[in-house]
């Protein structure tokens, strides 16, 4: 499975738009396959980007997304502007470097 930052954006969008003490469920995205919700879900917890927990269903992890840490709102305040998030990415293409977290960390500390 390849990382999809537009699902990204969306799952960190919702997680913060929940009331406090609420929890996202992969099925709680309208239009999106759960199973890649969860799969995104476990790397956005292994990045300290979200506070959650995950358990294994079968073949696929079934995870609940809590909160967003402060790593995970300092990355969706810079996701969330498209005028940001286009600079971002198009320096990122012109520096010919992947599209990864680290990356996209780095060039948003430096337009900021």
């Amino acid at each position: 499975m390849r990382r999809d930052w537009g699902l990204i954006r969306k799952i960190m969008t919702a997680i913060e738009e929940m009331p406090p003490g609420g929890v996202l469920r992969p099925d709680d995205l309208e239009a999106e396959n759960p199973e890649i919700v969860s799969a995104h879900l476990v790397l956005l917890i292994e990045a300290g980007l979200v506070d959650g927990r995950c358990r294994q269903a079968g073949n696929a992890a079934r995870c609940l997304a809590y909160r967003l840490t402060w790593d995970g709102h300092e990355l969706l305040a810079g996701m969330r502007q498209r005028k940001v998030w286009n600079r971002v990415s198009g320096v990122i293409a012109e520096r010919g470097l992947d599209l990864s977290y680290a990356a996209i960390k780095k060039v948003m500390l430096e337009l900021i």
